[in-house]
Formats: C-alpha cells, structure tokens, sequence
C-alpha cells in the first residue's frame, strides 16, 4: 500500500463511502447521497495531490472521486472533475485514461446545459444604415 491510500483524506472518503453504501441499502437516500458527496470531495482532494509519477494511483482516486460525485447525484462535479484530470496529459495510466473517457460519455448527456437568457433581435433590420444615411444626409 503507498503512502497515499495511508492520507487521512483517504481514510476519511473511503469511511464515508462505506456509510453511504450502507445507508442506501436501508433507504436513507438523501443521506446517502450527502455522504458519498463528501467522499467524492475527499476522493478528489487526494487524486490532485498525488504527483505525477504515481499514475494508477492518481487515476483510481479520480475514478473513485468522479463515481462518487455520481452517486450523490451531482453529475455536474462528475463531468468536471473528470474534464479536469483527463486535460493533465501524462498524469493518468491508460486504463484510468479508458475509464474516465467512459464515465465522462456517461455522464454528460445527464448534465443539463446552462441557458443564458437572450434578448430578442430587434424587429428594424436597416435601423443602422437609415442613422448613417441621416447623419451623411445632414453634413451634405
């Protein structure tokens, strides 16, 4: 076992993750889901802090942070943790790479996309041009 499956940051998600399963499995859905989100947090805080030359590592703590963000339900963090550590080239081993790419597939149609509020077009295509022929109309 290396060092980093010893951090208490690890030690804390991976409790939390084992009392989330087992909330679930006596129906306390929203505790569940609260406490995989903190695992999820504690997952991802240990996977950036590994450093690159300790790829497995790196990569089954960003599966494990990316699915836990899936079981609380927040798809949103899920996609973005995993857009975060598949953008870091060299830094993951080619099965966590795999991985990531296939929960990321997963689990973006499931994100809704953010809608920005618009104005509607302005119903005078040649507003513009009839201002410049004014002021042209008005110097000649």
């Amino acid at each position: 076992m290396n060092v980093w499956f010893r951090d208490r940051r690890f030690k804390e998600a991976e409790a939390k993750s084992i009392a989330a399963d087992q909330a679930e499995r006596q129906n306390q859905r929203d505790l569940a889901m609260a406490l995989n989100y903190e695992a999820a947090e504690g997952f991802a805080s240990v996977a950036i802090s590994v450093p690159a030359d300790h790829p497995n590592t790196r990569s089954d703590l960003a599966i494990s942070a990316v699915v836990s963000f899936a079981c609380a339900g927040r798809y949103d963090r899920a996609v973005q943790f995993a857009r975060r550590m598949l953008a870091q080239q060299g830094m993951l081993s080619p099965r966590g790479r795999g991985e990531l790419f296939k929960t990321l597939a997963e689990y973006e149609p499931l994100v809704t996309p953010t809608r920005f509020p618009t104005k509607p077009a302005p119903r005078h295509p040649h507003r513009m041009r009839g201002g410049v022929r004014d002021r042209f109309a008005r110097v000649v």
